[in-house]
């Protein structure tokens, strides 16, 4: 009888999973050691055991968006046969039934191609590998029952990264010589997730081989296996160069041709920059703090390819002082805006948008018009608002420029239209302008907007109620303002009111959707987590920057995604959960409002890592500089360190002074001082988070 258990980092079987996975890596490809650490760590190990408790076969996975993306499938060849894959796919079906379904990418060639469609999977799509023969893969796809609440399109996260000389050089060499590291890179199972590029300085590195010319040629030829940088002004190219030559001053003509590569990527507005050379790694951080991007291992690329693909979409860290300003638009700017807001790849004139822009400027008592400056006064964004008299919130303009920060504020303005909606007492937000920019519209796909006919809607009430009451709401909400068609791209037909209650991620996932919104019933998680003013400002809370004498940045302000470090005092903090942020008392009056319960976020995710580690993972996020990690750290750079990575803040109305606080944790068996994280049950969160709203 076989069972089907999930593997923990510290389960005796993880060795024999790795085992299993060198023995049959010749059709299972190569994944660094230290991604089976990470994915037990994660709780992404499913592992077959027999009637006498030993490992049989596993499956390792990822989630990837809304969907389950399987790197292995594996059962030992002498125990094949007997149904084991299929109990694999079918239990991890069932604890990961809130995604939307499985993927993956397998070989054509492999006789395992015979087995998908015996397990549910369908093939839909082929493509060609990355391998030197250029094998043919099959991407298969199986869809989970109950499917999650909104569909994200797939591929939307995934990583640019450029390469440098040496790893092209390991990537096109014979199959015995390959490095194994940059090897990772070609694995089938990155197939939609990577994509790399060389830039044009390699073809001076081909020129300096000295195998022949007939090797040159081959190297010139394997050029085009991969995607090209687009061309960019040389004195961009040169300036950047420049910088980087003091910073790593060069030794000889090969240093010169890396800082190229690198200056090159820079100036083509990539996030990653991928090298075996110590000396680039090394200086990793100067580079990432003067130009944003990141110079990462192979391996490490690999490893952390899911959270990566996060940091490539939406990179809070490159609004970071830009002295962004958020202005009404006054008379006369209406022509300085139009030449960077119109929509010309969708057709639309200068003209076109002058005419709409002054129809809605016209109105000044009815309708609100915002547009975000850079730091020279360029336009990067405008956004046009109106309550409408049913209680909705009505945005019939919104235009991000194009521009490498375009991603990253199109999900900061959508987040303060949801803000604002629920400031004014919406029902709703509806996005109706039809000729949305390429950047908002993927925003808006990766947030639980609805789509309609004449545009994207979301709720945005604010209730603390049972599931079965929220979820009547919601399906009320659908019902009046969508279509049957449109209802069912929703999603929610199978869902439950006791899947909420019982199942944290899915009540995680809903209370997303009807932000903020809280389920009262939800087994989900919550935590009371202390913080200082100093942090909490910047984070969180832009009333308590007003008693700041500078303010919180407002590129923070617009913030809904950051990450917090403490002391790895805490393991028991699991996501998805909340968070209740108590802002502990500020004894030297510098700010008002301490002592108290302030906010309240949705937990995404913790690691627990080296502070270098965690830094590099969530420095995108923008708040922390390396020096106040390591502060946080005590200095031990080899230590461990906390990151709690939050988003979707809420300031509560009323906060709840921490006498209050304790008195009602009392109640609950609950005596603490607040010097670290501590757990509340379900019924204390909903007296606190009612407390605020009294």
């Amino acid at each position: 009888m076989v069972k089907i258990k999930v593997i923990l980092p510290n389960s005796p079987h993880l060795p024999t999973v790795k085992k299993l996975w060198r023995k049959h890596s010749a059709t299972l490809g190569f994944l660094p050691e230290g991604a089976f650490d990470e994915q037990a760590e994660r709780r992404c190990i499913l592992g077959a055991f027999d009637e006498f408790g030993e490992c049989i076969g596993y499956v390792l996975y990822r989630r990837k968006d809304d969907r389950i993306a399987i790197t292995h499938l594996c059962v030992d060849s002498s125990k094949r046969g007997c149904g084991t894959a299929r109990k694999l796919v079918e239990e991890l079906s069932r604890i990961e039934s809130v995604y939307r379904g499985m993927e993956l990418w397998c070989r054509r060639d492999f006789p395992v191609s015979n087995v998908w469609p015996k397990l549910g999977f369908v093939a839909s799509n082929e493509r060609v590998g990355r391998s030197h023969d250029g094998d043919l893969l099959t991407f298969w796809w199986r869809e989970n029952p109950h499917p999650s609440l909104f569909a994200v399109p797939s591929g939307q996260g995934q990583v640019r990264a450029v390469i440098d000389a040496n790893i092209f050089f390991d990537l096109v060499a014979g199959k015995g010589t390959r490095r194994a590291d940059s090897k990772a890179l070609l694995a089938d199972w990155l197939r939609d997730s990577l994509r790399l590029y060389v830039t044009d300085e390699l073809f001076n590195e081909i020129l300096r081989n000295k195998d022949g010319l007939q090797e040159r040629k081959r190297l010139r030829k394997e050029v085009s296996r991969f995607e090209k940088c687009l061309p960019c002004p040389w004195d961009t190219i040169s300036r950047i160069y420049e910088e980087l030559s003091v910073r790593l001053p060069s030794q000889g003509t090969s240093d010169e041709s890396d800082l190229r590569h690198l200056a090159r990527a820079i100036a083509g507005g990539f996030s990653f920059f991928v090298t075996r050379d110590g000396r680039l790694l090394d200086a990793d951080e100067d580079i990432y703090r003067a130009h944003n991007i990141t110079v990462i291992r192979p391996s490490d690329l690999v490893l952390h390819i899911d959270a990566l693909s996060q940091e490539s979409r939406y990179q809070p860290k490159r609004l970071s002082g830009t002295m962004l300003h958020i202005g009404h638009v006054q008379t006369g700017q209406d022509e300085l805006l139009a030449p960077h807001l119109h929509n010309a790849n969708a057709g639309e004139s200068k003209l076109s948008f002058l005419s709409r822009l002054r129809e809605f400027l016209a109105t000044p008592h009815t309708t609100e018009c915002e547009w975000v400056a850079g730091p020279e006064g360029n336009a990067l964004a405008i956004l046009v608002r109106r309550r409408t008299e049913s209680g909705e919130l009505l945005i019939p303009l919104l235009r991000v420029a194009p521009s490498q920060l375009a991603p990253t504020l199109a999900r900061h303005l959508l987040f303060y239209c949801v803000k604002k909606a629920v400031q004014q007492d919406c029902h709703s937000l509806r996005i109706t302008d039809s000729l949305l920019d390429s950047d908002t519209q993927q925003a808006i796909r990766m947030d639980p907007f609805l789509k309609t006919q004449d545009g994207w809607i979301r709720p945005c009430i604010a209730r603390l109620e049972p599931a079965s009451e929220l979820l009547g709401q919601f399906r009320s909400f659908l019902s009046e303002r969508l279509c049957a068609a449109e209802i069912a791209q929703a999603s929610i037909a199978g869902i439950a009111s006791d899947d909420l209650r019982q199942n944290p991620h899915l009540a995680a996932e809903f209370e997303r959707a009807i932000w903020p919104s809280k389920v009262s019933d939800a087994v989900l998680p919550t935590y009371v987590v202390p913080i200082q003013p100093q942090w909490a400002q910047h984070l969180f809370d832009e009333r308590l920057a007003a008693h700041d004498l500078f303010g919180a940045r407002i590129d923070l302000a617009l913030n809904r995604e950051a990450a917090y470090y403490r002391a790895a005092h805490a393991p028991y903090l699991k996501a998805p959960a909340r968070i209740l942020w108590y802002v502990s008392q500020d004894k030297k009056g510098r700010f008002g409002g301490t002592g108290e319960v302030r906010a309240c976020s949705r937990l995404e995710e913790v690691v627990i890592d080296t502070p270098k580690l965690v830094f590099r993972r969530f420095r995108r996020l923008g708040i922390y500089e390396w020096r106040h990690v390591l502060d946080t750290a005590r200095g031990d750079v080899n230590g461990r360190l906390m990151a709690l990575r939050f988003c979707d803040s809420e300031a509560l109305r009323r906060p709840v002074p921490r006498k209050q606080m304790l008195s009602v944790l009392e109640e609950f068996g609950i005596r603490t001082q607040l010097q670290s994280p501590i757990k509340i049950p379900p019924e204390a969160f909903v007296r606190l988070y009612d407390a605020s709203r009294s």
